[in-house]
C-alpha cells in the first residue's frame, strides 16, 4: 500500500464512493413519506442492476465569513462505472482537484494540485472494494 497524506485521502475517497454504495431502505420515522422512500428505493435498485453508467454532477459550496460575506466554491463530477470491476471518478473545481480510479485490481486516488497519490491493493469487484473502502482504508 502506498499513501500519502492518510487520513485526508481516506475521507475524500469514502466521499466519492459514497455515490455507488447501496442505499437500504428501512422503517422510516413518521416524517418520511413512504411514497418517496418507495422511490427511491426503486431508483436505486434500477442504478444498482446496470452495468455499465455515468452521471455528471455540479455542486456549489457557500461559506459565510464572520464578516458576513458569502464565498461560493464550485466544483463538477463525473463518475463513469462498468461493472463488475471498473470505475473511474474525478472531480475538478475551486478547491480540490481528484481522481479515483479502480481496475479490479488497484484503488488508486490522485490529487496533483496538493501531491496526494495512493494506491492500495482492492477486492475484484465494485460491490466488494466499496466495503473495503468504507472498512479498510
Amino acid at each position: 500500500m502506498t499513501i500519502v497524506h492518510r487520513n485526508k485521502v481516506s475521507a475524500a475517497l469514502l466521499l466519492a464512493l459514497s455515490a455507488l454504495a447501496p442505499i437500504q431502505v428501512q422503517a422510516q420515522d413518521a416524517g418520511v413519506d413512504p411514497e418517496a422512500a418507495r422511490l427511491v428505493k426503486r431508483m436505486t435498485d434500477y442504478i444498482g442492476a446496470l452495468k455499465q453508467f455515468g452521471a455528471d454532477t455540479d455542486h456549489v459550496i457557500e461559506v459565510v465569513l464572520v464578516s458576513g460575506q458569502k464565498l461560493q466554491y464550485s466544483s463538477a463530477s463525473r463518475i463513469v462505472v462498468q461493472r463488475p470491476n471498473k470505475l473511474r471518478a474525478e472531480r475538478v473545481g475551486d478547491i480540490v482537484s481528484q481522481s479515483f480510479y479502480y481496475d479490479g485490481r488497484v484503488l488508486t486516488l490522485s490529487n496533483p494540485n496538493e501531491g496526494y497519490y495512493a494506491t492500495v491493493a482492492a477486492p475484484p469487484a465494485i460491490d466488494a472494494m466499496l466495503d473495503f473502502a468504507r472498512d479498510q482504508v
